[in-house]
């Protein structure tokens, strides 16, 4: 399995990316996650070949815990604080 941290989600298209270990950005579907994920999450994941490109499927939450200011630039495009998009809830 490889690890990521989560750096987007988007609720309305019901998608998000993960970068992994070799900064690389996977796109995943919502519903190939197990529990609640957030932006900013770490996680592990399988990969696989759709007619789209590689896609993460399998997602987990891992233990890790990283900062958020590390991530902001991707899940608050709009210049909004990390606080307010957090409070938003995105499930």
């Amino acid at each position: 399995m490889r690890t990521g941290t989560v750096t987007h989600i988007d609720p309305i298209l019901k998608k998000g990316y993960i970068e992994d270990e070799n900064m690389q950005d996977i796109c995943f579907k919502i519903d190939e996650a197990t529990g609640h994920i957030n932006a900013a999450d770490c996680v592990c994941f399988e990969i696989t070949l759709e007619q789209d490109g590689l896609v993460a499927t399998q997602i987990k939450l891992t233990s890790e815990t990283i900062s958020t200011q590390r991530y902001s630039r991707f899940f608050c495009p709009d210049n909004h604080n990390v606080q307010e998009k957090q409070a938003f809830d995105y499930f």
